[in-house]
């Protein structure tokens, strides 16, 4: 892309990184502002307090994209970009809105947790594309697309972003071998849920979720995350031991953090639910309490150990 007379090249990467630096920074604050007087309201929210972040990071990018806001954000005021059309006109609200929605959607779904819901596998499909394969395609042409400096949410809504003095935008073709790459991103993520149960263990997924739903009957409980794993020690180079271990990660509702008892019980639960953790060395209980509303967190959490055996002994 060439710049000549009041032709003005599209945005560097690093300008536009920038800006969504600023932007991030300034969603955070005002997150954590409405997490100072609305605290128990996200915290009684849970997982769903994610959606809130959501629709006010696709408010904020919807507005200030578009012709509204003369196709600038905050953060794009500060490094003298813009966004524009093909004929380096501010956009409108309803296309700055879906560029905004396509930019957000993926990154609001990720991590985001369907704990009443029995997912199957087209629909795991569906948010396995839009999630990864729409971070994935995001960070790549980001980073990759050089020639026009288009990320997948310019691209599906035809715009740039430009230097605020551009008045005429002079495009030049993407590279074919991007639009293959980001065909095969979406494939893979697309059907990776199908294999995701064979390469893990079909019965190892269904003895940990199975423990994972049981926690949740309890009201107290968020959400719930199993893992397991080992870790090794070393000294001077040579393994010196090695130990297996249950990870629980929960997420509560209210302030527990200090009840040993019922992180205990919340940990028999899991032992006496999956079988296989009697082989593991330890069992490691987090407990948290907070929100995460996505654009801005607030946790507090306590760790607890215990052994396997221990748990089941106390069972009975």
């Amino acid at each position: 892309m060439s710049a000549t007379g009041n032709t003005v090249s599209v945005s560097s990467f690093w300008s536009r990184i920038l800006a969504l630096i600023l932007d991030t920074l300034a969603l955070s604050v005002l997150g954590f502002v409405l997490g100072i007087f609305l605290e128990d309201v996200f915290i009684r929210l849970g997982e769903w307090g994610k959606v809130i972040g959501f629709f006010i990071s696709l408010a904020y990018f919807s507005y200030m994209n578009s012709e509204c806001f003369g196709g600038q954000t905050l953060g794009k005021r500060a490094v003298n970009i813009k966004v524009v059309d093909s004929q380096g006109k501010p956009i409108s609200l309803s296309r700055s809105h879906f560029r905004a929605l396509v930019l957000t959607l993926p990154f609001s779904l990720n991590g985001l947790y369907f704990p009443d819901f029995d997912l199957d596998g087209i629909f795991l499909g569906l948010l396995s594309l839009v999630t990864f394969g729409g971070i994935f395609s995001i960070v790549y042409l980001y980073i990759f697309n050089r020639r026009t400096r288009q990320s997948l949410h310019d691209l599906l809504a035809s715009t740039f972003v430009v230097n605020v003095s551009c008045s005429k935008v002079e495009t030049a073709e993407v590279w074919k071998a991007h639009y293959v790459f980001v065909g095969s991103i979406w494939v893979i993520s697309c059907f990776s849920p199908l294999f995701l149960p064979n390469l893990l263990g079909e019965h190892q997924l269904s003895g940990i979720e199975n423990a994972r739903s049981v926690l949740h009957i309890n009201p107290v409980v968020s959400r719930a995350a199993i893992v397991e794993g080992s870790s090794t020690l070393y000294s001077t180079g040579e393994v010196q031991e090695t130990k297996t271990f249950l990870s629980i990660k929960v997420s509560l509702y209210e302030d527990r953090l200090e009840d040993e008892k019922f992180a205990e019980k919340l940990a028999r639960v899991v032992v006496s639910c999956y079988p296989e953790a009697l082989r593991k060395d330890v069992v490691q209980l987090q407990l948290s309490y907070g929100y995460d509303i996505g654009i801005s967190a607030n946790w507090s959490s306590r760790k607890y150990s215990f052994e396997p055996i221990e748990l089941i002994e106390r069972l009975e």
